[in-house]
């Protein structure tokens, strides 16, 4: 099922917003995607736009790769989290994920419903 809808930001940008799953209940969430002159993947990590065009051409594909990517961060250590995570950001947000945030994310993980920990 996918939901198209229009949600306004804090500064008054109104933004086209699709809200859909796959079947086994993972949510995907795509905004303005597919826009004429939007460069959607401006700014986006390599990593990031190729699991989002995996995802538009291959939904079983994509989340295989989901999976194994949750298993792979299940299994890894703080320090590794934070190298996955950071590899996925964009350089100043990169750089705030040292020592006490980073501590933080990972406790958060840690004890969340779904950690596997």
């Amino acid at each position: 099922m996918v939901i198209d809808r229009t949600v306004e930001t804090r500064d008054g940008r109104v933004l086209a917003v699709q809200e859909g799953g796959d079947p086994a209940g993972v949510p995907v969430l795509t905004h303005n995607y597919g826009v004429d002159g939007l460069d959607y993947f401006e700014g986006v990590c390599e990593l990031n736009a190729e699991d989002i065009q995996l995802y538009f051409r291959d939904k079983v594909a994509a989340r295989a790769k989901a999976e194994a990517d949750r298993v792979e961060m299940l299994g890894a250590s703080q320090d590794d989290q934070a190298e996955i995570i950071t590899s996925l950001l964009s350089g100043p947000d990169a750089a705030v994920l040292t020592g006490e945030l980073a501590e933080y994310l990972d406790r958060l993980h840690a004890g969340g419903p779904c950690s596997g920990r």
